[in-house]
């Protein structure tokens, strides 16, 4: 479709400069099976990793739901890297590629097939700091096809999946995976409690007993035992119920994990703000306030609700303070 709209712009007979330039730039680099498998292998981490990058992206990120959907995803693009998945883009590719020579055919333009990627030279100076050995003669037969396998496909899922292996892994994520156990699953393992007891310097027998106390709570209410999908769940049936006082150290490391943050796309939001609260006109604005107005600025949902339900007390404060009185008369 994109490739007949390009042609029907470079066949026109209104030669925009610019457009007749785009155009033909853009179908000479689309006449190339290069570039087509590019896309069509690109298009598989995209779509098998966007949930992930919405949901981590999203203000109410849960640690423990971030790691699952992360560990879910690995494993769907380790079941990508295989024989059939890349027969499938490669065949896809192959059917793009006719296409494209059906619809150039009789114009200037000519279609490159697939082709080996010639070997780098490794320079003598690479060499004498890395300890390589130069490449001997012996040639490697490999098709286009395998080149595309391995230095294109493979390649890809690879990079993808060792960057998240770097980002959901090493102790901090055992400790949170410790921490989930211990306040989401009623059946949590001592080892996992030990661990959080250990990490955060609470008793661990306490965190043991006040966790049994809880489990028991739930039991006996059906309808709330079903709610508790998320840390936060937690943390607001414990302080609806007021058990944040019965049970304090459960009700302390529950609030550990609910404000744990996930990523920092809130903090990243709230950067660009600082443009708004703090302009030219406002330049001999102080530290403090600035960093008052941030806070109302980022938890504006909590401070509306305090503005509608605590007006009366904040006109007292407002009221109480250094006198702002001027007399018209």
């Amino acid at each position: 479709m994109i490739v007949c709209h390009l042609r029907a712009k470079y066949l026109t007979d209104d030669h925009d400069p610019k457009t007749y330039t785009g155009s033909t730039a853009l179908l000479t680099v689309m006449c190339d099976f290069d570039f087509l498998f590019g896309l069509v292998a690109l298009k598989t981490i995209p779509s098998n990793t966007n949930s992930l990058s919405k949901y981590l992206q999203g203000k109410t990120v849960d640690v423990i739901t971030a790691r699952k959907t992360a560990t879910a995803t690995k494993d769907t693009l380790h079941h990508c890297r295989n024989e059939e998945h890349f027969e499938s883009a490669w065949n896809y590719t192959d059917k793009l590629a006719q296409n494209v020579k059906e619809v150039i055919q009789g114009t200037r333009f000519s279609f490159k097939e697939a082709r080996v990627g010639r070997k780098k030279q490794v320079s003598r100076r690479r060499q004498a700091l890395i300890g390589e050995e130069p490449a001997t003669d012996v040639q490697l037969d490999q098709t286009a096809k395998d080149c595309h396998r391995i230095s294109t496909y493979y390649l890809g899922l690879d990079k993808v999946i060792g960057e998240m292996d770097s980002r959901f892994s090493g102790n901090d994520q055992d400790i949170l995976c410790a921490l989930g156990s211990c306040i989401l699953n009623s059946d949590a393992s001592d080892e996992h409690c030990e661990k959080v007891a250990s990490q955060y310097g609470v008793d661990h027998n306490l965190l043991k007993a006040e966790k049994a106390i809880y489990s028991k709570f739930l039991t006996d209410h059906t309808p709330i035992k079903g709610s508790q999908a998320t840390a936060a769940d937690v943390v607001s049936t414990l302080y609806n119920n007021d058990l944040h006082v019965v049970l304090p150290v459960f009700n302390q490391v529950a609030n550990i994990l609910a404000t744990t943050p996930a990523t920092s796309c809130s903090a990243e939001r709230s950067f660009s703000a600082l443009r708004r609260m703090k302009t030219y006109l406002r330049s001999t604005m102080g530290q403090t306030r600035l960093n008052s107005l941030a806070i109302l600025n980022t938890e504006r949902k909590y401070s509306n609700m305090s503005v509608v339900t605590d007006v009366d007390q904040i006109i007292d404060i407002f009221a109480s303070r250094k006198g702002r009185k001027q007399y018209l008369f």
